[in-house]
C-alpha cells in the first residue's frame, strides 16, 4: 500500500468536497423535460468553474464528463439527447481530476416520483 504526505491526502480531500459539491448541483438539474446531455454539459462548465477537469471524458475515449444510465441501462451510458420523463431512474457517475489526484462518485436519481418499489430499488 502506498503511503501518502498530507498535503497529498489534503488534495484528496478537497477533490471529494469539490466533487459533491458539483454532484448536488447535478442532482438539483435532474428533473422531467431535462435532456440527459444538459446534464452532462452542466458537469463540464462546474468542472471549468472550480478549476478542475471532468475524469471520464476522453479516458479510452469516452465522449462525456458523466456517465448517465437511464432506468434498464446497467452502467456507464454515454449521455445523449434523451429527455427525462416523471418517473425515469437515472444513475449517474461523475468523476474529478484535481491536483494529480481523482475522486469519483456515483448516485441514482428518481425523476419526479417514483413507485415504492422502485424507491425501494434505488435505497
Amino acid at each position: 500500500m502506498k503511503n501518502y504526505d498530507q498535503a497529498k491526502i489534503n488534495d484528496m480531500r478537497e477533490a471529494g468536497k469539490i466533487c459533491s459539491k458539483i454532484f448536488s448541483e447535478l442532482g438539483k438539474a435532474i428533473s422531467p423535460g431535462v435532456k440527459i446531455i444538459e446534464i452532462d454539459n452542466l458537469a463540464e462548465k462546474l468542472s471549468r468553474d472550480m478549476n478542475v477537469l471532468p475524469a471520464f471524458k476522453g479516458y479510452e475515449g469516452f465522449p462525456a464528463s458523466i456517465c448517465a444510465s437511464l432506468n434498464d441501462i446497467v452502467v456507464h451510458g454515454i449521455p445523449d439527447t434523451t429527455v427525462l420523463s416523471k418517473g425515469d431512474i437515472l444513475g449517474v457517475d461523475f468523476g474529478i481530476k484535481y491536483r494529480g489526484v481523482y475522486s469519483d462518485m456515483s448516485f441514482t436519481f428518481p425523476v419526479g416520483r417514483i413507485s415504492l418499489r422502485e424507491e425501494r430499488l434505488i435505497n
